[in-house]
């Protein structure tokens, strides 16, 4: 897949950052989602700067879609990438890359080299199966220890890292936070997705209660609503419950992944 295929609207989510793990860890129990009071001006030429990293959010926040928009950026920092989905992956990291990559997203340009001007993205570590996870965690310190210069970044969830942190502890991963979407994030994101203003004032109304506006401040669940709003109008939208929402979400969830197991 080339950059061409994959452009379209993205707004980059909050990014706070961290030397360790330990610190992210006490920073949730201060603040949990809502530590509104940081510099949140970390940009993709920032996160380009660092040499290996964790993105970690909990689902829903964009890991997936931030590894790509990475790929997408580093010809801008001078820089070749490529986005690998770890489900994907049958054989060491480097030999994967180099013999089985075709298809995945990457720059017209990626060549595996231990440059500075190398970036590999590896997408959705929480989700390998338990009996492979101590495979995977080898094959990325190997990789990570061979290829020394280039920026290796790698996604997953936060209470799945915070498991099996212990099999990192040797390494030199820093660590990115996905934080919520402000609500100006938000309403630029509806604003993006075509809806009136109309319909965004009604969705900003219907989600001012503290018990709905967390959902439209995750990325996925805002894509959510926007479906439905499209679909069946934001009057039927404003007497969902949270309990309908999540169900409507994990039967759209449902039926990609049978799409997509018929597709494979």
């Amino acid at each position: 897949m080339t950059i061409e295929e994959e452009q379209n609207i993205y707004i980059q989510p909050r990014l706070k950052y961290y030397s360790t793990f330990e610190q992210l860890l006490k920073s949730k129990a201060e603040h949990g989602d809502y530590d509104f009071f940081y510099d949140d001006k970390f940009s993709f030429k920032d996160i380009l700067a660092k040499q290996s990293l964790f993105i970690l959010s909990e689902p829903g926040y964009g890991k997936t879609r931030l590894l790509k928009e990475i790929v997408l950026c580093s010809p801008e920092q001078n820089k070749q990438g490529i986005f690998i989905d770890l489900k994907k992956v049958d054989r060491d990291i480097e030999g994967f890359i180099t013999q089985k990559s075709a298809s995945f997203l990457k720059t017209d340009d990626f060549v595996l080299q231990n440059t500075d001007a190398t970036v590999v993205c590896l997408d959705a570590l929480d989700e390998i199966k338990h009996e492979d996870f101590s495979r995977f965690v080898d094959w990325i310190k190997e990789f990570s220890s061979k290829y020394k210069n280039i920026h290796l970044f790698v996604s997953c969830r936060i209470h799945h890292f915070k498991k099996d942190q212990e099999s990192f502890v040797d390494t030199n991963f820093n660590f990115i936070e996905i934080m919520r979407f402000s609500s100006e994030q938000t309403h630029e994101y509806l604003e993006s997705s075509g809806l009136s203003k109309n319909d965004i004032q009604k969705i900003m109304a219907l989600f001012e209660t503290a018990y709905r506006s967390p959902l439209i401040q995750v990325p996925r669940y805002l894509e959510l609503m926007i479906e439905i709003i499209k679909n069946k109008g934001a009057e039927y939208a404003k007497k969902l419950t949270k309990t309908e929402i999540f169900e409507y979400f994990i039967s759209k969830k449902l039926a990609l992944e049978e799409k997509r197991t018929t597709t494979n």
